[in-house]
């Protein structure tokens, strides 16, 4: 029976190299869609040429500020299904950059579930 030392260990620095490649994007982005699916929000993002996280977090925006202002309990149970808890939100300070940052912490913990499965599976990238 393998033990924890037997996995690789977690880098965020691979998680931020890993958003050039194109199949990690679209595994992420497919978890992305699975989870808002479930709270009846569609996720399709244009994927452009240049920094490809910016432009996630770009299209993600509407969609949080969507489910924070009509949806708040959905948002919590949202959140839950992401595996982010209202501690890590409570962190940003509410401002202009706040919905900015909440995509970012949703795309990141979305991106390392792939990451993770990435890893235990042994792929390369």
């Amino acid at each position: 029976m393998p033990v924890l030392s037997d996995y690789p260990k977690y880098n965020p620095n691979d998680l931020q190299t890993y958003f050039s490649n194109e199949d990690f994007i679209q595994k992420s982005i497919q978890q992305i869609q699975k989870n808002l699916a479930q709270f009846g929000y569609e996720f399709q993002p244009r994927l452009q040429d240049n920094d490809m996280l910016d432009n996630l977090i770009e299209e993600l925006n509407p969609i949080v500020s969507d489910f924070i202002e009509n949806h708040g309990e959905k948002f919590m149970a949202y959140l839950y299904q992401v595996d982010l808890n209202e501690r890590q939100l409570a962190e940003q300070e509410y401002g202009e950059d706040y919905l900015s940052n909440v995509s970012f912490k949703i795309i990141k913990r979305e991106a390392q579930k792939i990451y993770f499965q990435f890893l235990m599976a042994n792929k390369k990238i």
